[in-house]
């Protein structure tokens, strides 16, 4: 696999770490009528899951997060909810201060 050494390190990793994961599903593997192609779905299948799992946790913290600051403005001035409503709109949004 000389193509793998032209990757770089961090996604050499990751895809060894793919590959290991679906040799956990040899038996299927080796049952599909064309195993290395049923080994990229395979991985396809793990890395949503994953991609699932990443989801539902951020979306909890994220209703935790919405509640704490509901928490907060109950106890704040008038400037700092200002400031606090602003900091929220950029979190939810997926930006930096």
């Amino acid at each position: 696999m000389e193509w793998i050494e032209k990757l770089d390190e961090p996604t050499k990793e990751s895809l060894k770490t793919q590959i290991n994961i679906t040799h956990n599903y040899e038996e299927a593997l080796r049952s599909a009528k064309d195993p290395l192609v049923a080994q990229l779905w395979l991985a396809v299948a793990n890395l949503s899951r994953q991609i699932k799992d990443i989801k539902s946790k951020l979306d909890y913290l994220e209703r935790a997060l919405q509640e704490s600051h509901k928490e907060k403005m109950k106890t704040t001035s008038k400037e700092e909810a200002k400031e606090i409503k602003e900091y929220m709109k950029k979190i939810m949004k997926g930006k930096k201060k």
